[in-house]
């Protein structure tokens, strides 16, 4: 349950950002999901 919590929460966090899904695909889901909780609109770019 836990994982699927998190892949809709990393899903909304990158689309209400604009970030693509091919730039998500080489950073990989472990990544993505630390990154989610951290990430603004103002540091998109850092990563």
């Amino acid at each position: 349950m836990r994982k699927a919590y998190d892949l809709v929460r990393v899903a909304e966090t990158f689309q209400n950002l604009g970030v693509d899904s091919e730039r998500l695909e080489r950073t990989g889901w472990t990544k993505l999901r630390l990154i989610a909780s951290e990430i603004t609109k103002s540091t998109v770019r850092m990563y």
